[in-house]
Protein backbone atom coordinates (compact mmCIF):
# COMPACT_ATOMS: atom_id res chain seq x y z
CA UNK A 1 0.00 0.00 0.00
CA UNK A 2 2.98 2.56 0.39
CA UNK A 3 3.51 2.37 -3.70
CA UNK A 4 -0.27 3.57 -3.63
CA UNK A 5 0.57 6.13 -1.75
CA UNK A 6 3.91 7.23 -3.26
CA UNK A 7 3.05 7.51 -6.45
CA UNK A 8 -0.88 8.45 -6.33
CA UNK A 9 0.03 12.16 -7.31
CA UNK A 10 1.01 10.43 -10.90
CA UNK A 11 -2.50 9.86 -11.43
CA UNK A 12 -3.23 13.59 -12.02
CA UNK A 13 -0.79 13.60 -15.47
CA UNK A 14 -1.83 12.56 -18.78
CA UNK A 15 -0.54 10.42 -21.17
CA UNK A 16 1.58 12.94 -22.50
CA UNK A 17 2.54 14.19 -19.15
CA UNK A 18 3.25 10.04 -18.17
CA UNK A 19 5.39 10.07 -21.55
CA UNK A 20 7.56 13.29 -20.22
CA UNK A 21 8.43 11.70 -16.93
CA UNK A 22 9.59 8.49 -18.38
CA UNK A 23 11.33 10.29 -20.82
CA UNK A 24 13.07 12.23 -18.42
CA UNK A 25 14.19 9.01 -16.44
CA UNK A 26 15.89 7.87 -19.93
CA UNK A 27 17.62 10.60 -19.85
CA UNK A 28 19.02 10.79 -16.34
CA UNK A 29 20.33 6.98 -17.37
CA UNK A 30 21.96 7.89 -20.34
CA UNK A 31 23.99 10.88 -18.15
CA UNK A 32 24.61 7.98 -15.37
CA UNK A 33 22.52 9.97 -12.97
CA UNK A 34 21.13 8.09 -10.15
CA UNK A 35 18.10 10.91 -9.97
CA UNK A 36 15.95 12.70 -12.51
CA UNK A 37 17.45 15.98 -12.38
CA UNK A 38 15.00 19.14 -13.60
CA UNK A 39 17.17 19.68 -17.01
CA UNK A 40 16.26 15.58 -17.33
CA UNK A 41 12.70 17.15 -17.27
CA UNK A 42 13.23 19.81 -19.85
CA UNK A 43 14.79 16.88 -22.12
CA UNK A 44 11.59 14.63 -21.56
CA UNK A 45 9.69 17.62 -22.38
CA UNK A 46 11.53 18.49 -25.50
CA UNK A 47 11.70 14.46 -26.74
CA UNK A 48 7.58 14.43 -25.98
CA UNK A 49 7.29 15.25 -29.82
CA UNK A 50 3.04 15.71 -29.74
CA UNK A 51 2.80 18.01 -27.22
CA UNK A 52 2.13 21.73 -27.36
CA UNK A 53 4.93 22.21 -24.88
CA UNK A 54 7.81 20.22 -26.97
CA UNK A 55 6.43 22.04 -30.17
CA UNK A 56 6.98 25.73 -28.67
CA UNK A 57 10.60 25.05 -27.42
CA UNK A 58 11.07 23.77 -31.15
CA UNK A 59 9.48 26.78 -32.81
CA UNK A 60 11.59 28.98 -30.46
CA UNK A 61 14.85 26.91 -31.73
CA UNK A 62 15.42 24.45 -28.90
CA UNK A 63 16.37 21.06 -29.61
CA UNK A 64 17.13 18.40 -28.25
CA UNK A 65 20.24 17.03 -29.15
CA UNK A 66 21.97 20.69 -28.98
CA UNK A 67 20.82 20.62 -25.24
CA UNK A 68 21.95 16.88 -24.80
CA UNK A 69 25.24 18.41 -25.68
CA UNK A 70 24.88 21.23 -23.44
CA UNK A 71 24.50 19.08 -20.44
CA UNK A 72 27.27 16.77 -21.57
CA UNK A 73 29.51 18.89 -19.41
CA UNK A 74 27.88 17.92 -16.43
CA UNK A 75 28.27 14.17 -16.86
CA UNK A 76 30.25 12.17 -14.44
CA UNK A 77 33.15 11.18 -16.08
CA UNK A 78 32.44 7.63 -14.24
CA UNK A 79 30.08 5.68 -14.66
CA UNK A 80 28.13 5.87 -11.34
CA UNK A 81 25.75 2.56 -11.69
CA UNK A 82 26.75 -0.50 -9.79
CA UNK A 83 27.11 -4.10 -12.32
CA UNK A 84 23.50 -5.27 -11.65
CA UNK A 85 22.36 -1.29 -12.44
CA UNK A 86 23.99 -1.30 -15.51
CA UNK A 87 22.96 -4.95 -17.07
CA UNK A 88 19.29 -4.44 -15.84
CA UNK A 89 18.44 -0.47 -16.58
CA UNK A 90 15.11 -1.49 -16.37
CA UNK A 91 14.68 -2.72 -13.14
CA UNK A 92 16.01 0.40 -11.16
CA UNK A 93 13.50 3.03 -10.08
CA UNK A 94 15.07 6.69 -10.88
CA UNK A 95 14.19 8.90 -8.08
CA UNK A 96 13.40 12.44 -8.43
CA UNK A 97 15.56 14.97 -6.90
CA UNK A 98 14.01 17.94 -4.81
CA UNK A 99 13.84 20.13 -7.17
CA UNK A 100 12.69 18.06 -9.60
CA UNK A 101 9.76 17.19 -6.62
CA UNK A 102 9.21 20.58 -6.63
CA UNK A 103 9.19 21.39 -10.70
CA UNK A 104 6.26 18.66 -10.68
CA UNK A 105 4.45 19.74 -7.43
CA UNK A 106 4.30 23.32 -9.02
CA UNK A 107 3.23 21.85 -12.41
CA UNK A 108 -0.09 20.52 -10.37
CA UNK A 109 -0.69 24.45 -9.52
CA UNK A 110 -0.12 25.82 -12.98
CA UNK A 111 -2.42 22.88 -14.11
CA UNK A 112 -5.45 24.80 -11.17
CA UNK A 113 -4.51 28.10 -12.44
CA UNK A 114 -5.19 27.30 -15.98
CA UNK A 115 -8.70 25.46 -15.27
CA UNK A 116 -7.41 21.95 -15.88
CA UNK A 117 -7.73 18.56 -13.66
CA UNK A 118 -4.74 16.88 -15.38
CA UNK A 119 -0.96 17.40 -15.57
CA UNK A 120 -0.02 17.94 -19.05
CA UNK A 121 4.25 18.81 -20.63
CA UNK A 122 3.07 21.97 -20.67
CA UNK A 123 2.35 23.04 -17.27
CA UNK A 124 5.63 20.70 -16.27
CA UNK A 125 7.31 23.32 -18.33
CA UNK A 126 6.15 26.45 -17.09
CA UNK A 127 6.73 25.41 -13.10
CA UNK A 128 10.40 24.39 -14.50
CA UNK A 129 10.71 28.15 -15.82
CA UNK A 130 9.34 29.41 -13.10
CA UNK A 131 12.29 27.29 -10.71
CA UNK A 132 14.95 29.24 -12.66
CA UNK A 133 16.70 26.41 -12.20
CA UNK A 134 20.91 26.89 -13.04
CA UNK A 135 21.38 24.31 -15.55
CA UNK A 136 18.13 25.23 -17.78
CA UNK A 137 18.72 28.54 -17.84
CA UNK A 138 21.69 27.79 -19.29
CA UNK A 139 20.72 25.24 -21.57
CA UNK A 140 18.11 28.30 -22.59
CA UNK A 141 20.24 30.92 -22.60
CA UNK A 142 22.56 29.28 -25.08
CA UNK A 143 20.11 28.16 -27.53
CA UNK A 144 18.52 31.68 -27.60
CA UNK A 145 15.85 31.08 -26.25
CA UNK A 146 13.58 34.11 -24.54
CA UNK A 147 11.81 32.36 -21.99
CA UNK A 148 9.14 35.29 -21.34
CA UNK A 149 7.99 34.32 -25.36
CA UNK A 150 7.73 30.69 -23.95
CA UNK A 151 5.66 31.19 -21.08
CA UNK A 152 3.50 33.15 -23.02
CA UNK A 153 3.16 31.20 -26.11
CA UNK A 154 2.55 28.24 -23.49
CA UNK A 155 -0.07 30.51 -21.64
CA UNK A 156 -1.84 31.03 -25.27
CA UNK A 157 -2.53 27.45 -25.75
CA UNK A 158 -5.92 26.30 -24.83
CA UNK A 159 -5.66 23.38 -22.33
Amino acid sequence: MEWDKKYAFFDKFTESGIKVIILAQQEARDFRRKAVEPEHLLLGIIGEKRSDASQVLQSAGLSLKASRNILKKYAPEKDEYTFFERIFPWNVLIPFTEESKSALKGSWRFAQDLDSRVIRPKQILLALLESKHEKISELLEKQGVNVAEIKSSLLKRAN
